[in-house]
């Protein structure tokens, strides 16, 4: 901003000029000359029951912006937009339906910012949206029961094998729909009797029977227990090992 004084005279003789004065004030306006902008160029979000999700907001770079509108410009799955909508004005991203986590389980959104001046000048981010699943579904054994041998001569920490000449340990899957085949799904194994004398290994989608104590096989020829493999949230069906 400038401002000069202006002085207005009527034409007598220099000595009796008589005069005002003024002062002009210039105002230099903004030209918007920069791109709005991402507070980042990747943003992470994640939804599950149905929750809202917040879009970080876009800011320009000119403080006197007129303001700034949103789009989804593309995205991935193409069936994006039946689960998500953008906030024209203030960036928010709701859920618009349930997500079936069995048929998407990541969208990529590219989101769009401009100045709505008549002039946009664009910006883009990328936004990942990883749809989490409900733990609602209990995990479940792949067999029905399992049958394991030992020698009584064995040490403690021995893993049971899953044949007489205890040529192969006894291997125990269990697994929950919640959590992908290819993943541990970070069981706990119970037993409902003999915790003291064996234990399943803690982590690993095969898991092992082991020995904590030494064996008399005057004393006891054969155990018979039951399993229970939980999530910590839902449990297993109890199988007898």
């Amino acid at each position: 901003m400038w401002s000069w004084p202006l002085a207005f005279e009527d034409q007598p003789p220099p000595h009796e000029r008589p005069h005002s004065l003024h002062h002009l004030t210039v105002d230099v306006l903004m030209v918007m000359t920069w791109d709005p902008c991402f507070t980042v160029c990747t943003l992470v979000g994640n939804t599950r029951d149905c929750s809202p999700i917040n879009e970080k907001p876009c800011t320009g770079a000119d403080r006197a912006t007129p303001g700034i509108l949103y789009s989804i410009l593309i995205g991935k799955p193409e069936s994006y937009a039946e689960y998500f909508s953008l906030n024209r004005t203030t960036a928010e991203l709701l859920l618009l339906k349930p997500i079936d986590r069995e048929l998407y389980r990541r969208f990529d959104l590219v989101i769009k910012a401009e100045q709505n001046n008549g002039h946009p000048l664009p910006a883009f981010a990328n936004l990942q949206i990883e749809v989490l699943d409900e733990n609602n579904q209990a995990p479940y054994f792949l067999e029905t029961s399992y049958h394991g041998y030992v020698s009584e001569a064995s040490p403690v920490g021995t893993t049971i094998a899953t044949n007489a000449s205890l040529s192969a340990p006894l291997t125990i899957i269990a697994l929950d729909n919640d959590v992908e085949e290819t993943r541990d799904p970070q069981l706990e194994f119970l037993l409902d009797s003999y915790s003291n004398v064996f234990s399943v290994s803690a982590t690993g989608i095969r898991r092992y029977l082991n020995l904590l104590q030494p064996l008399d096989r005057e004393t006891q020829d054969s155990y018979t227990f039951t399993l229970l493999a939980s999530d910590r949230a839902q449990q297993s069906t109890r199988y007898r090992g």
